[in-house]
């Protein structure tokens, strides 16, 4: 007696072997990843991921010894900022969306700004250009620890700042993100 299935088209009982259900002639779709070729596969790239992990990040120290013993500090003291302003980035953004994100994406920067929004969650503030100009594309600075909150208890919008952070995502229509490493005011 060999195995039988139903159909997931009109439930009727059929053979596990069958391509097409006999009652209502739909064909019979197989689980791939029932067959066995897949559970090796499955299983050579499950040790694979756990060979690969194996133990070097755990060696490694995470420094924390500096002045303030904030480890967004050491962070922020290796990597180099690249200095620009906000309307330096929003300008090049509306010349060409495609090599604005090409080019700051990524990108570790010092940016200077305004302060157009603060985050009533403290989940972000946004900057804009220095100049007395509308726009509605903006930088939007995502905060990353508890100490820059206490910085941004200190800001008001309108006032001019520096932040210091990544460019997480560009886009034509919302600006540009940032995750904050750093706020000078």
């Amino acid at each position: 007696m060999s195995k039988s299935v139903k159909c997931k088209n009109c439930g009727e009982e059929i053979d596990a072997k069958a391509v097409v259900c006999p009652k209502c002639g739909v064909k019979v779709k197989k689980a791939f990843y029932k067959k066995p070729w897949f559970i090796a596969v499955a299983i050579i790239v499950i040790i694979a991921a756990i060979a690969s992990s194996g133990g070097e990040e755990a060696d490694k120290e995470i420094p924390t010894n500096n002045e303030s013993g904030n480890i967004t500090d050491v962070i922020a003291e290796e990597i180099v900022y690249e200095e620009y302003t906000v309307k330096t980035l929003l300008d090049d953004l509306g010349e060409n969306a495609l090599k604005a994100e090409n080019t700051y994406d990524g990108k570790n920067v010092k940016l200077t700004g305004k302060v157009s929004v603060i985050d009533s969650d403290g989940d972000y503030i946004s900057l804009e250009p220095s100049e007395d100009s509308f726009t509605i594309i903006n930088v939007s600075c995502y905060v990353t620890d508890e100490a820059q909150l206490e910085d941004i208890m200190e800001i008001s919008k309108g006032q001019r700042i520096t932040v210091y952070g990544e460019i997480t995502g560009v886009g034509e229509l919302l600006g540009y993100n940032l995750d904050i490493h750093k706020i000078e005011y």
